[in-house]
């Protein structure tokens, strides 16, 4: 209540300030017949030369016509006549003061004709007029002379007759007010209405800066109390996911060890498997060949998986060749001058025994050794710095050109 008290008597001193600051300071309204006309200043004089802008022209075309002439040279000519015109139109009105109404006209066309051939020239200064297009350097020097012409028309102009100019002086001799105020009385009555219209506005801002803060202030706090009590709401109403989804997560680690586990055991399987096979073939072969023992064969000497690199290398380098990925074909090709990233094992005597490829590098000295060279061929579960162990050989197939991946192997870093 006290607020809206403030904001009205605000409102009615604003109205009584604007409305009746005379009757409050005791100003009186003049009195009839005591205003006396000013005397009026004397005619302006012409201060535009008309001829020496005619002059500026006539040179801006003597420049154009020579064969080397530049944009800047002829602009610089046609500027200094658009400045001794004038700036605008109401400064040649001013500065043209004893000119007639034509001749003004006049001037106003010949500084508009001349600021359009300017923006014609463009703003490069060093382009030179003979690479403008031929009707425009047939047409500006023709132009410009027009423009010549007319300024030395207008310089050649009847003056303004003085007769319209004559002003009837007499009221000048009016009888002046008998009693007049002083002069600082009026000063201090209009310092006196200044200063009340200031404060009043003054007072009325802080009123509406004040009546605003605090209605923003009631906002925010209501807003405040509004959210808090949703926040709390919502939080005592959620039930609690972060043990659940910390159990989840140690139930997902385990299931990805246990599943690197078994995938390993399954390679593992699968490896004896082969070597079962592969020695029951080789057994049923020297019971069926009676001349068995009399060849002259010397078994392959393979190591057991899982084993270091450079120990299977040493043992099984004579029965491989060099190989490397052709990354466009996604296959792995020979090698000759031996400079791959694999060695293809094989066993020139056994057709039926699998293909592998082992890597050349016995040992990783950092962890990106094996994402470049080997990720596609081999899983890896920590790869890092170490030597190098085989758990699983990765497996390859005779294809066009090459072999092509049939199973993936198994590197462990030691």
């Amino acid at each position: 209540m006290t607020m809206k008290r403030i904001l009205q008597c605000t409102l009615i001193f604003m109205v009584l300030v604007t409305s009746g600051c005379d009757s409050i300071f005791g100003g009186s309204s003049p009195t009839p017949g005591a205003n006396s006309s000013p005397p009026l200043s004397r005619e302006q004089e012409n201060k535009i030369d008309f001829e020496d802008a005619a002059k500026d022209v006539e040179n801006a075309v003597t420049k154009l016509k020579s064969p080397a002439a530049t944009v800047e040279a002829a602009k610089s000519e046609i500027n200094k006549a658009i400045q001794k015109l004038g700036k605008d139109e109401n400064d040649i009105s001013q500065r043209c003061g004893n000119c007639n109404v034509d001749t003004k006209n006049g001037a106003v066309e010949v500084w508009k004709a001349l600021k359009a051939i300017s923006s014609k020239l463009g703003s490069d200064p060093e382009k030179k007029f003979a690479e403008f297009a031929p009707d425009v350097r047939t047409d500006l020097p023709i132009e410009l002379s027009a423009e010549a012409n007319q300024l030395k028309q207008l310089s050649t102009a009847a003056p303004k007759s003085t007769a319209t100019t004559a002003v009837d002086r007499s009221t000048t001799s009016e009888t002046k007010k008998d009693a007049v105020d002083p002069w600082w009385w009026g000063a201090l009555i209009v310092s006196g209405k200044i200063i009340a219209v200031l404060l009043a506005l003054v007072l009325f801002v802080g009123t509406i800066q004040y009546l605003w803060h605090r209605s923003w202030k009631t906002l925010e706090s209501n807003v405040g109390q509004l959210v808090k009590a949703h926040v709390v709401a919502a939080r005592d109403g959620q039930p609690d996911y972060a043990p659940k989804l910390s159990s989840l997560a140690s139930t997902q680690t385990e299931i990805n060890s246990k599943l690197t586990e078994l995938d390993t055991e399954v390679r593992s399987l699968a490896r004896l498997i082969r070597d079962s096979l592969a020695r029951r073939s080789d057994r049923n072969a020297s019971y069926s060949s009676p001349n068995s023992y009399a060849e002259d064969v010397s078994p392959k000497d393979e190591p057991e998986f899982p084993v270091s690199a450079v120990n299977y290398l040493d043992k099984m380098n004579r029965f491989g060749n060099v190989v490397k990925p052709d990354f466009q074909n996604g296959i792995l090709v020979n090698a000759p001058d031996g400079d791959g990233e694999f060695v293809l094992i094989r066993d020139s005597r056994d057709d039926t025994q699998p293909l592998f490829v082992i890597p050349r590098a016995t040992q990783f000295h950092t962890k990106q050794d094996f994402y470049t060279y080997y990720q596609k061929y081999y899983d890896c579960l920590r790869p890092t710095a170490g030597d190098v162990w085989i758990i699983g050989p990765a497996v390859v197939e005779k294809v066009t050109g090459g072999w092509q991946l049939r199973e993936k192997g198994m590197l462990e870093v030691r």
